[in-house]
């Protein structure tokens, strides 16, 4: 893996997340998708967390107790796995960063490579409007601050908008619903989904962090 991140010129850790999101893990568990926090042998001090099949037979990475490895060697430790709901949003970087789910991800149309079964139970779709801004309010009682505004990023993260124009409605709706609550945060988007410039030059008017005054 060294010599593969040298001959590309990125550092060993981006190659090794890489290689673990595209090859899933090797285990006695039997799960699609979980969830898993992991600590890479080059730089222990660093948690990251990568949401992958548990149960890919061909991945060279196999987990043995809580220790991953490649060709044998230990090249993280795993020091916790979640089983991989779709929760409605949940928080990142210490609560500067929030998650949304906004849309059913069974119905997923995004990215082949992505192990996607989940339970039609533990896939929350929210279709309008109001059910997100009841989203935001719960997240607000959670947050240690009780309150969004500070947040500097809010990733919308789905590949199950079916057509682009779902998708650049419903991110320009956010953008509505996140300046009515003061929350000025910059709007990301996980998808394949959008493929045309007229989507883009939408969103920019739209959804950009600038249009929000």
């Amino acid at each position: 893996m060294t010599a593969l991140a040298a001959r590309h010129g990125v550092p060993v850790e981006d190659a090794l997340l890489i290689a673990i999101n595209l090859h899933g893990i090797r285990s006695p568990q039997n799960r699609h998708r979980a969830r898993v926090l992991i600590r890479l042998a080059s730089a222990p001090s660093v948690p990251w967390q990568v949401i992958v099949p548990l149960n890919a037979g061909t991945s060279p990475f196999v987990l043995d107790e809580d220790t991953l490895r490649l060709a044998g060697d230990p090249v993280a430790t795993v020091t916790r796995i979640d089983a991989d709901e779709a929760v409605g949003g949940y928080f990142r970087n210490d609560g500067r960063a929030a998650t949304l789910n906004p849309n059913a991800r069974s119905r997923c149309v995004g990215c082949a490579f992505c192990p996607n079964t989940l339970e039609a139970a533990a896939d929350p779709r929210l279709s309008e409007q109001r059910e997100v801004r009841e989203l935001l309010d719960a997240m607000a009682h959670q947050h240690p601050a009780g309150t969004l505004t500070e947040l500097e990023e809010v990733t919308v993260s789905t590949g199950c908008f079916e057509r682009e124009q779902a998708a650049v409605d419903h991110l320009g709706d956010l953008r509505a619903i996140l300046t009515e609550a003061g929350i000025t945060a910059r709007i990301g988007f996980l998808t394949s989904v959008l493929r045309t410039q007229a989507a883009f030059g939408t969103l920019a008017r739209t959804a950009a962090r600038s249009s929000c005054g």
